[in-house]
């Protein structure tokens, strides 16, 4: 089962569309190891072959070694790597496997166990996955189903690069059916919504949003 995700950024409790650093007019003065100074804005990073690409402002485009900018520079870079493309799908699939375990008869646990594959060299620090598991109870056979939702937050304290991670979310249980047959009482669990939240050393947060499953109705199940 594929899961639908989104990349957005979180400034001041605001959603925008990018990271400042993909603005066109975002230029910033970088220094080489020599002290000199030039104005350039980050067009794409490789951290794994030690390679930036930057623009002038006369629109010159250069792919330099990331290790010919001063300290500072090299810190900016990769943190413009993060917001920009680490948490992308390509650089950090994630996947969401749905578990259910009966706990009796009359009632099962659903719980889902989200798997993170780092692809880059640059670990994922300060990261937190929020979720929303939305799922329906009904009490006795001839009751309306109750929408109910479990809310919770999980750290992180590092995604290392090149390795896999997971987490298991907190379980909702529902009832299969009741202890007699005179009440039967049925549950189901809908999916669950999903942010990875990242704070930037600016305070910025990132986040990607994902769900299980894919068509995970935005509107029936909204973020909240």
């Amino acid at each position: 089962m594929k899961i639908w995700i989104t990349f957005i950024l979180l400034v001041a409790g605001v959603c925008i569309g990018s990271y400042a650093g993909n603005n066109e007019k975002s230029f910033r003065v970088f220094m080489d190891g020599q002290g000199r100074a030039i104005m350039l804005r980050v067009v794409k990073c490789d951290l794994q072959h030690d390679e930036v690409t930057v623009e002038r402002e006369d629109e010159r485009r250069l792919t330099v070694r990331i290790s010919s900018f001063s300290k500072s520079d090299q810190e900016y870079i990769k943190e413009w790597f993060l917001a920009n493309e680490l948490i992308e799908e390509r650089n950090l699939p994630i996947s969401i496997n749905k578990k259910t375990s009966a706990k009796d008869a009359s009632h099962e646990t659903t719980s889902f166990l989200i798997t993170l594959e780092n692809k880059t060299k640059q670990s994922i620090k300060n990261a937190r996955i929020r979720y929303i598991i939305y799922y329906e109870q009904s009490e006795r056979y001839d009751d309306a189903p109750t929408q109910k939702e479990l809310s919770k937050e999980a750290f992180m304290k590092e995604i290392p690069a090149g390795e896999i991670t997971s987490l298991t979310t907190s379980g909702v249980e529902v009832y299969t059916e009741s202890a007699t047959i005179s009440k039967r009482a049925e549950g189901d669990v809908h999916g669950i919504r999903c942010r990875l939240i990242v704070r930037l050393s600016d305070d910025k947060e990132i986040y990607r949003e994902f769900t299980y499953p894919r068509g995970l109705s935005d509107k029936k199940f909204p973020w909240k």
